[in-house]
């Protein structure tokens, strides 16, 4: 119940701070809210990884805070960028292919990749098998944080005069 509550209360809070800082450095340059899903995923993974080896209850919720409130960054900014980047009659199907393709990546393969990770380090005799698994997998952030500024570099001219 406590690892709820905190998710509940940081996604939602990290959901609101991100579309509101999305907007206001959107004026000055449109590719900030990209650079900001970048930020937010880089910052994160430290805290996960400590998270991930803590020894105890409250220290592990206190150090999943930061990356709870971060997690869902990547909304406001991406779907954002999906908007200015796609036809006008393309918006809707814009969205559901990225929806698709995160929660299809996300919730299918995530869930199995960690199982599996975890089954071949607790095989190896590894202290915390899970940990370590969940470790490896929190690092992919900064592959997904480095294609995040990529987008950002590559937005189109005409999204820039926007």
């Amino acid at each position: 119940m406590p690892y709820g509550l905190l998710v509940g209360i940081a996604g939602a809070a990290g959901v609101f701070v991100s579309g509101y800082l999305t907007d206001r450095l959107r004026r000055y340059n449109p590719r900030w809210g990209l650079w900001l899903v970048s930020a937010s995923l880089v910052l994160a993974v430290p805290f996960q990884i400590l998270a991930w080896h803590s020894g105890n209850l409250t220290s592990l919720l206190m150090l999943l805070f930061v990356p709870e409130f971060l997690q869902l960054y990547y909304a406001p900014p991406t779907f954002s960028a999906i908007q200015a980047v796609s036809p006008r009659h393309y918006h809707a199907m814009g969205s559901a292919l990225f929806l698709a393709f995160a929660t299809g990546i996300g919730i299918s393969i995530g869930p199995l990749l960690t199982g599996l990770l975890s089954d071949h380090f607790a095989y190896l005799g590894t202290g915390s098998a899970l940990g370590l698994a969940l470790s490896v997998l929190t690092i992919g952030k900064l592959w997904a944080a480095l294609h995040f500024t990529l987008a950002a570099k590559r937005l189109p001219s005409e999204t820039l005069d926007a």
